[in-house]
């Protein structure tokens, strides 16, 4: 018996190996394990092994179906498609894709909007420190919340009043982004507030740690753990909701929200961007996005990205009496530049 459950082990994590070891990405690697959690949970399943003695053609199709009279979009289904597909294709299952796709439905766009300043201001009023941080990192420099929670404190180099950030670190996906003053005081805030409580911070700490009971000390020095992609999720989710700028949907069927929940946040950065004037090509590297032939030949200086991000500082800050402080710093900065040329200009 104990070697059976040891073959049965060996054979699972040969199905994991299979499934996981082939993707390239991190980030891939975690959305593409979600998929398939929930395909397992559908069916009531705990091992992956359990799928592969299903028929998958029909089952896969049944879950799609599912999917669809949830009300998920086209483009939901179809991540979680590709996440299970690749999961049998690893395991050597052949399915017949294209009848699958035919289940699928009919392709819709949807036009959702960025938030507002109004609505990201309600929110940072309803977050304690951790949270502003999750949503400035987002609303100022553009990141995915997908990044956020592997960030450690390495990741951040401090630059005069802002910080670049390095997104992704040793993968393909690597790029770094600016935020905002406004967002590096509360960064600022947070490590100091931990700090205070007993926290050992070093360039190895996530920036986004687990929540603590300040009377541990044994837990904050010794046990600081970084956060879930999930626990970002829900976090941000409680904050939309305790906020006002999200209502609970009480019906059963999934239903498309004007906003996106984190995308929100990463279409307002790329609105303030365009507003500004920011150079399209260093507005999509600022946001991690490969722009064509024009990420393999141009390649801006950082004093060239940083020049285009401070043109949206002020649109990207969202308290007011922060942009009216960046507003003032700007005219006094103008005033001293006209003095000085002044004093140059001047020959006694």
């Amino acid at each position: 018996m104990s070697t059976l459950s040891h073959e049965n082990a060996k054979n699972e994590e040969e199905i994991y190996f299979n499934f996981i070891n082939s993707i390239k990405s991190e980030v891939t690697k975690r959305i593409y394990e979600k998929h398939v959690n929930e395909f397992m949970k559908y069916y009531n399943v705990n091992k992956l092994s359990d799928l592969l003695t299903m028929n998958a053609q029909k089952v896969i199709v049944k879950y799609v179906m599912s999917m669809r009279e949830k009300g998920l979009a086209y483009n939901s289904v179809s991540l979680s498609l590709n996440a299970i597909y690749h999961f049998y294709e690893m395991n050597d299952v052949v399915l017949n894709k294209k009848k699958i796709n035919m289940f699928k439905g009919e392709f819709k766009r949807t036009v959702d909007r960025a938030y507002s300043h109004d609505e990201i201001k309600k929110l940072l009023d309803f977050s304690d420190l951790r949270v502003k941080n999750i949503i400035l990192l987002m609303a100022s420099a553009g990141m995915r919340i997908g990044g956020i929670h592997l960030l450690r404190l390495s990741n951040l180099e401090r630059m005069e009043s802002i910080y670049k950030i390095t997104v992704y670190e040793g993968t393909n996906e690597e790029y770094y982004a600016f935020c905002t003053p406004e967002c590096a005081s509360s960064i600022d805030a947070y490590l100091e507030y931990r700090r205070q409580n007993g926290e050992n911070l070093h360039k190895n700490s996530f920036l986004i740690r687990d929540q603590f009971d300040i009377t541990d000390l044994e837990q904050i020095r010794n046990k600081s753990r970084g956060v879930t992609l999930n626990t970002l999720m829900v976090l941000v989710n409680n904050v939309l909701i305790k906020s006002g700028v999200k209502t609970v949907n009480h019906t059963p069927n999934f239903t498309r929200k004007d906003v996106a929940r984190a995308h929100g946040f990463r279409k307002f950065f790329t609105t303030q961007c365009i507003d500004c004037d920011v150079n399209p090509e260093i507005r999509e590297m600022l946001l991690g996005h490969k722009t064509g032939l024009a990420s393999c030949y141009y390649r801006p200086t950082e004093e060239k990205m940083l020049q285009e991000y401070s043109k949206a500082i002020e649109l990207l800050t969202i308290n007011e009496e922060n942009r009216l402080k960046l507003k003032l710093e700007k005219s006094i900065q103008i005033e001293k530049s006209k003095i000085d040329e002044l004093k140059a200009d001047y020959k006694p």
